[in-house]
């Protein structure tokens, strides 16, 4: 009879649509319900609290620790801040979920014979200093002949500034992982780095964690990209006619083009609301292609591309049945360069 976590229903959700579920909250959801997992069959559904910025700093810098020679015994921590995030801390069940999410960012690692690290963390609301989140961190190690090395570190930033960033990484990394089918538990080690709980208890480090995900990254993703070879220079040869025309070469700049449907503005260059967007074919190139395309004459569009979303939707763009197979893209793929993408009102 408890009730129903919000969380819980957002994870539902998603896994019914076939998205994946990142949990970026102190709550832990997956662990929580189990059988929430199994109904994530074409994505993932992972996470336990981002680990935005003191979190972060915290593994590295003791990470740096103990490579130096010191072994840390005591980890103390105080933040403050004054945004909705923090104020939703002041009942004693949420707190003391987001207190035990971070003060289990150092499992007792056995394997070393190293005694557990003591960490300590407070958490306090001051609404008068809103979104800037203040912490005081002090590392107290046991350096050489088993005297004391204590070092101290103040950290001030916008929270909002720092969680963005992880918000639009796990986007990303979980979309390119399902395509190119990558097992979960894979996924869940190659994105630990986004959170405050490994799945790992032996690899909490967080440049540790980056080097499994540039593990997985190379297993997985290097050999599987979206783009089709038949649509990369060299591989095809494209005809010369088309319905007894000759084949006008489009060469130059393509990119994606996302146009924002009714925008409207107050001032110069800022866009307050639009109703919707669409994508169209930009850059020099597509668009000398489909203006011929409208008046019945084909083309082959040549360009650079990078291996990402955006190239794929423009090569969809570029074959759509509208411009009846006049478009022939002929584009090279590079694995350095992304895919232009411009923001058309």
């Amino acid at each position: 009879d408890a009730p129903v976590p919000p969380s819980l229903l957002y994870a539902l959700a998603a896994a019914l649509e076939g998205c994946s579920f990142v949990n970026g909250g102190s709550q832990n959801t997956a662990k929580e319900c189990p059988g929430l997992i199994e109904c994530f069959t074409e994505s993932y559904c992972l996470g336990t609290d981002f680990k935005a910025g003191q979190t972060k700093f915290k593994t590295s810098a003791v990470e740096y620790l103990q490579h130096n020679g010191f072994n840390v015994r005591v980890v103390a921590s105080s933040n403050h801040l004054g945004n909705n995030d923090m104020k939703s801390l002041l009942g004693a069940k949420q707190q003391g979920a987001k207190l035990k999410v971070k003060h289990d960012i150092f499992p007792n690692d056995e394997s070393n014979k190293k005694p557990p690290i003591e960490h300590v963390v407070s958490v306090m609301y001051t609404p008068f200093i809103g979104d800037e989140k203040r912490d005081f961190v002090e590392y107290t190690s046991e350096a050489f002949l088993s005297q004391l090395h204590t070092m101290v570190t103040y950290t001030r930033c916008s929270d909002s500034v720092l969680c963005a960033p992880l918000i639009l990484d796990a986007c990303v990394w979980c979309d390119a992982f399902r395509c190119a089918a990558v097992p979960r538990p894979e996924v869940n080690r190659a994105l630990a780095y986004l959170f405050k709980q490994s799945p790992d208890p032996n690899s909490f480090f967080f440049f540790d964690q980056l080097g499994q995900l540039d593990h997985i990254c190379h297993t997985y993703l290097q050999s599987n990209h979206d783009i089709k070879p038949s649509r990369i220079i060299g591989t095809i040869v494209p005809p010369r006619r088309i319905d007894g025309k000759h084949l006008v070469v489009a060469a130059g700049l393509a990119c994606l083009d996302i146009e924002l449907l009714k925008a409207t503005n107050m001032h110069v260059e800022a866009i307050n609301q639009y109703d919707g967007s669409r994508a169209r074919a930009g850059g020099s190139a597509p668009q000398v292609a489909t203006a011929l395309a409208a008046i019945g004459q084909p083309s082959a569009v040549v360009s650079r591309l990078g291996r990402d979303g955006s190239a794929v939707k423009l090569l969809q763009l570029l074959e759509a049945p509208e411009l009846g197979g006049l478009c022939i893209p002929l584009c090279s793929a590079s694995d350095s360069l992304p895919t232009g993408n411009a923001i058309v009102p």
